[in-house]
């Protein structure tokens, strides 16, 4: 009995002490699972993400610290809200059935929303990762939510930033083009387009399609750049376009890198210097012909003046009576010539632009129209001659004269370029210039413009020939057919009348000469009858005013030999001396270019002093005062030298007859 309690006894300490091991076991477990629970509320609280926990009959049953915070709401206010409390934009709230119905199938979402503050209207955006839970056994939701604000912020800077660019890019008036180290090209902007010729779908992808193959070995080295992630500024290349023309162009590459820093390609910026280089040629073809201008000014000047002495004393000389025959003929033919030399002279002047002016305002058709029929004779039978004159032509302020020459010129430049016969065509139109044509005609500004066009059918020029046309002297006409002024002389005067003249030719095409004249908007100026010859004799008394011995004592001579009584003064100091002592001049003839003093200035002195002295100016040119103040006023007398002894005679008397009105007028006009 006593063995059989102590092995029930045993067995029940043995049970007694498992039990015991038992609630020891479950007391550890208990304590094991809290700390779990605990782990797990400290990661779903510190997590960056929000965390929000939903069932599936709307109601939100928990949520981390991270969404408290970011909604701004206590876990109490959390439980009486919705998903759709927390959305900002009701679209995206009708979306969350069709999203959560994906959800519960075991399909988990991501997407963005835009969301809400419920306390102050904040809104924000999300990006949510929702997918499904259990919690005790029943199905839930779970979203975690990331604050992607800044991020979309700094996306839409950065698309704004990269439109910005782009457009910079494709609206940039220099030719922009990417590549790869490859030499592919991966862009291509619009200026490139318009420089190249070829268009971006042409080209993106391909090898670089503007290098020439004379330009091999300069490609070669750009790519070694490129590879090595180098700069290059200011290089020098020849590029083809599309259509063959070559063109002179300066390349700028800037490396491209990637994210490392490693190359990956270049940016390459082409500047088109063949419009610059164009311009830094006439800009040394205009500095050449300036200074030739300058040269052949000075030279036509003394020329000029020795030639007045020739001429004068061989027109007085041949005005003696008892002159033996073949003395007169000698003398005749010395006279002869010596026009021709001041033919001459004035084209020189008229080249230099040193040529007084006798601007008037008229019509060219007018011009033209007078002209035709001597046209018709100079070119022959075998030129036709056609005319297309504007209806509304503008008035233009020049020389008529002067332009009377040009087209004569241009006309027999034209007949010499048609040795078998042709077409020969003067036109004549309005031109509105705008400011965005600087380029296209760069000596020009805004403005409106008179055209006069002389076109042939002729032989035509290269370009090289067309650099030469205006120099003095050049020609390409046999040895004593051509001076070689005549183009010159065209030149000069286009541009002494505030003109610019284009040509325009191709070798078998023929040739147009444009004139560009300045219109005005006056009426026309009746023309001024020139002085005739005149034998008429006088008395008055004549202060004249003259540098050069030689041509004083002439012109004293011939004056003298009509009668008047002269008065001589070798500068503007003398004369103005003899004005003061002597108030019964009548007439003062200076010369305007003088050392010290000029012949305009001592006009005004005089002017002044003595208002009832007329006044009348000669010159064989005007120098840089003249030519700062414009031009000589219509209304001042002027005869240019060399002039003839009747010449000079029929001015005097013009002068001096002329009503006083005449004469005031001209002495209260400016110079």
């Amino acid at each position: 009995m006593t063995e059989t309690k102590k092995t029930l006894w045993g067995v029940l300490a043995s049970g007694l002490r498992a039990l015991q091991r038992g609630f020891s076991s479950r007391a550890a477990l208990q304590r094991e699972l809290q700390r779990t629970e605990e782990r797990l509320h400290t990661v779903f609280n510190s997590t960056y993400d929000a965390i929000l926990l939903r069932w599936p009959d709307g109601k939100l049953f928990d949520a981390n610290e991270r969404a408290l915070e970011m909604f701004g709401v206590t876990r109490e206010e959390l439980s009486r809200l919705d998903v759709p409390d927390l959305s900002a934009l009701p679209s995206q709230v009708a979306e969350l059935p069709h999203i959560w119905a994906k959800v519960m199938a075991g399909e988990p979402q991501r997407y963005e929303r835009r969301a809400r503050r419920p306390h102050s209207g904040e809104e924000f955006d999300v990006e949510v990762f929702l997918r499904r839970i259990s919690v005790q056994g029943r199905p839930a939701f779970q979203a975690n939510l990331r604050d992607i604000t800044d991020h979309k912020r700094t996306e839409a800077e950065l698309r704004r930033s990269n439109s910005a660019l782009e457009a910079t890019f494709l609206a940039s008036p220099v030719a922009l083009v990417t590549l790869t180290s490859e030499m592919i090209v991966t862009s291509w902007n619009r200026a490139a387009e318009r420089l190249f010729g070829w268009k971006a779908e042409e080209v993106l992808g391909r090898p670089l399609p503007t290098v020439p193959a004379q330009e091999a070995t300069d490609i070669a080295k750009i790519r070694e750049v490129i590879v090595k992630g180098e700069r290059i500024a200011d290089h020098s290349v020849k590029r083809h376009r599309k259509d063959g023309v070559l063109l002179e162009l300066v390349l700028f590459i800037e490396p491209l890198r990637d994210a490392d820093g490693k190359p990956t390609g270049a940016l390459g910026a082409y500047v088109d210097y063949t419009e610059r280089k164009i311009l830094e040629a006439q800009l040394l073809r205009a500095q050449k012909l300036d200074s030739i201008g300058r040269l052949a000014g000075g030279i036509a000047h003394d020329f000029n003046n020795l030639l007045t002495v020739i001429n004068g004393y061989s027109d007085m000389t041949l005005t003696q009576s008892g002159l033996a025959e073949s003395a007169r003929a000698n003398l005749q033919e010395i006279r002869k010539a010596g026009a021709e030399a001041a033919k001459l002279t004035r084209q020189l002047l008229t080249f230099s632009r040193h040529g007084a002016l006798q601007p008037k305002i008229f019509n060219l058709n007018d011009v033209v129209k007078d002209m035709e029929g001597m046209l018709r004779r100079v070119v022959g039978e075998d030129v036709q001659v056609s005319t297309t004159l504007a209806d509304d032509l503008a008035q233009v302020r020049a020389d008529s004269g002067q332009l009377e020459q040009v087209i004569m010129n241009l006309v027999v430049n034209a007949r010499d370029a048609m040795p078998r016969g042709g077409q020969l065509l003067i036109q004549t139109a309005n031109l509105k210039l705008a400011a965005n044509y600087h380029g296209v005609y760069p000596d020009l500004g805004p403005g409106g413009y008179v055209m006069l066009a002389v076109s042939d059918t002729g032989i035509g020029m290269d370009e090289e020939l067309q650099r030469h046309i205006f120099d003095p002297f050049f020609t390409t006409k046999e040895v004593g057919k051509g001076t070689g002024l005549g183009l010159s002389t065209v030149w000069g005067i286009v541009r002494q009348n505030a003109g610019q003249i284009r040509v325009y030719s191709e070798p078998g095409r023929g040739s147009t000469f444009k004139i560009y004249l300045p219109r005005v908007d006056e009426r026309s100026e009746s023309q001024q009858p020139l002085a005739k010859s005149d034998t008429r004799r006088g008395t008055e008394t004549i202060l004249l005013v003259e540098d050069q011995p030689q041509l004083r004592q002439l012109t004293s001579a011939i004056l003298a030999q009509f009668g008047y009584f002269v008065l001589q003064a070798a500068n503007g100091t003398e004369a103005l001396k003899l004005c003061e002592d002597n108030p019964s001049i009548q007439l003062v003839l200076t010369d305007v270019v003088m050392p010290g003093m000029t012949g305009i200035e001592l006009g005004h002195k005089i002017q002044q002093l003595h208002p009832e002295m007329k006044i009348l100016y000669m010159s064989g040119y005007t120098d840089d005062v003249i030519r700062r103040q414009g031009m000589l006023a219509p209304q001042k007398a002027y005869i240019e030298k060399p002039f003839s002894a009747e010449a000079l005679n029929a001015k005097v008397r013009e002068i001096l007859e002329g009503s006083a009105q005449d004469f005031r007028q001209s002495h209260t006009s400016s110079d």
